[in-house]
This record gives C-alpha cells, sequence and structure tokens, in this order.
C-alpha cells in the first residue's frame, strides 16, 4: 500500500447529492484515499515511535466493491484507534458510530476530517523538534575570550 498522503475531500454538501456531483458518492477512489491515508498516518506515527494498532487497511478497493457494514467498522474504528493511542484533536469527531446508521455524506466529511487533524497533529509535534546546529562527531570550537 502506498504511503503518500492524499488531501481528504471533507467538504461535501447536500447540494452534491441533489446535482450528483462527484462528492455525492463514495466510490473506490473515495475509500482507496480514506485507507490510504490510515496507512500513511500508522507509517509515519510509527516511524515516531507512536505505534498504532489497527487492522490492515484495504488497499485495492474497485469499481465493483461495495463496502459492507464490516469495512466502515474498520475503517471507523482505525479512526478513533489512533485518537486512543495518540492523540485526539480537537475537533476530533466521534465515528465509531457511523456504521450503525445509514452513512450520510455528514459521516463521511467527519471521518476524513478526522484523519486530517490527526496529520496536523503529528505535523505540528514534528515541526516542534528542536534542531541542533551540531551533527554527531562534530567537534565545536567557541569563539575566543576577549579580556
Amino acid at each position: 500500500m502506498s504511503t503518500t498522503w492524499i488531501t481528504p475531500i471533507t467538504n461535501r454538501q447536500e447540494a452534491d447529492i441533489v446535482n450528483q456531483t462527484a462528492k455525492a458518492y463514495l466510490n473506490a477512489a473515495d475509500l482507496n484515499r480514506i485507507e490510504g491515508n490510515i496507512a500513511y498516518l500508522q507509517a509515519e506515527l510509527q516511524a515516531l515511535q507512536y505505534p498504532v494498532t489497527i487492522e490492515a487497511p484495504k488497499s485495492n478497493w474497485t469499481r465493483q466493491d461495495l463496502p459492507n457494514t464490516n469495512d466502515l467498522k474498520r475503517i471507523c474504528q482505525s479512526v478513533m484507534a489512533f485518537a486512543a493511542q495518540y492523540c485526539r484533536p480537537a475537533g476530533f469527531a466521534d465515528v465509531s458510530i457511523l456504521p450503525n446508521a445509514p452513512l450520510e455524506y455528514t459521516g463521511v466529511n467527519r471521518l476524513e476530517n478526522d484523519l486530517l487533524l490527526i496529520k496536523k497533529a503529528m505535523d505540528a509535534m514534528v515541526a516542534s523538534f528542536k534542531q541542533s546546529p551540531f551533527k554527531s562527531g562534530a567537534t565545536l570550537f567557541l569563539p575566543k575570550r576577549r579580556v
């Protein structure tokens, strides 16, 4: 599975449903993006020594695949695992109930927004790491003291 972050779609609206735009349908590209972003976050957090235990994301959704309740549960449980095992940023929505109700555009928006919030929190954490101008093994020369 590719571990490349793909910008989530978080702005689906009722007008998309009414006008039957591409955002009105949850398709294989959407599912591959969502599951790919889950894999990306897991790999990046693992590299930062923040292991998050989730069930392996599915990486090969096709047009013929139909997500079932178990697929949606797995996806939602993965998102909730990031909140439980890494951090729960402000604005994070509980998506654990999504598989138990009819899936609507607002739920998919919340799910993808949660992934985006986790990525932003991770990026902020990495940006906050102190950077040293010195390299391991480098000799440090201090200026001579002037009297």
